[in-house]
């Protein structure tokens, strides 16, 4: 009689799927991934199969290993030291972006088996920004805020006034200014910082602001493949306040502006809390 022995091997599987979303700006995000039992010598892996190459991230016994890393990850990503010892596989991406919402799988190989331990499904959104900046007419200039924590590709940075026709203030393509479509009210009083396309600071500076100038600006950043990036920024030049005593013999009251003016301008001055304004 023969007599047949079956191996039974139970192969322990440790894989969840979760969901994260994040706003674009904040200055990390943590993708979750844990196991109770470390094999010896493993590889953990995260990965991104839309990609090529679709390594996010790998660490071994002995440390990172990064060579087969995608570009677009470089120096945004992180384990804890300890990771192969105590089970905690999470990654640290800093600085998210929209074009990081995807699928991250979190794998570990011994042995020559490997284990799916977890998927992260990750969104990015973008974050819609609004700010109010003040500043008296006089000041040498004002700084409109507008920012992407990391620049993946090739990006345009304007800056509009939708009141006004033409609307750009300022625009910068590629390397290089362009102001072929510029408010001429602008001209020569805008710029932006040099390394604006590779640090992502698109802030824009204002010269000699005038009360003109107030109204809504709108930052737009388009970086290819990606949705814009919009800021709105609300800016008030206010008139500074002159008081004086009764009796005096005179007062000087301030009229400065950066405009261009054509050679037959005419300046009047009224007084606005009457009905009609006399002129002066």
């Amino acid at each position: 009689m023969k007599m047949f022995v079956v191996f039974v091997i139970l192969l322990h599987v440790s894989q969840h799927a979760s969901a994260l979303e994040v706003y674009e700006g904040v200055e990390s995000v943590l993708l979750i991934c844990k196991d109770t039992s470390v094999p010896f010598d493993p590889t953990l892996m995260w990965t991104r199969h839309d990609l090529n190459p679709p390594i996010v991230h790998e660490r071994n016994d002995a440390g990172d290993e990064l060579r087969a890393q995608n570009q677009r990850y470089r120096r945004r990503t992180s384990m804890k030291t300890d990771s192969l010892r105590t089970g905690d596989f999470s990654l640290t991406l800093r600085n998210p972006i929209t074009s990081d919402s995807g699928n991250y799988t979190c794998t570990i190989t011994a042995f020559g088996n490997t284990r799916t331990l977890s998927t992260v499904d990750l969104q990015v959104k973008v974050s819609h920004q609004v700010l109010t900046l003040e500043v008296y007419e006089g000041a040498e200039s004002v700084l409109l805020p507008c920012h992407i924590p990391f620049v993946s590709g090739p990006s345009t940075g304007v800056w509009s006034r939708y009141d006004l026709n033409p609307p750009t203030v300022h625009q910068r393509q590629q390397e290089e200014d362009e102001r072929t479509d510029q408010n001429q009210r602008y001209r020569d009083r805008t710029s932006m910082k040099t390394d604006a396309l590779q640090t992502g600071d698109f802030s824009l500076t204002l010269r000699k602001p005038h009360i003109f100038d107030s109204g809504n600006y709108t930052c737009t950043i388009r970086v290819r493949g990606e949705e814009p990036r919009l800021t709105d920024v609300q800016l008030q030049v206010k008139v500074p306040k002159v008081e004086v005593n009764s009796g005096v013999e005179s007062v000087q009251l301030p009229c400065k502006t950066t405009l261009h003016l054509p050679e037959d301008v005419r300046v009047e001055w009224t007084d606005r809390k009457k009905q009609e304004g006399p002129r002066v």
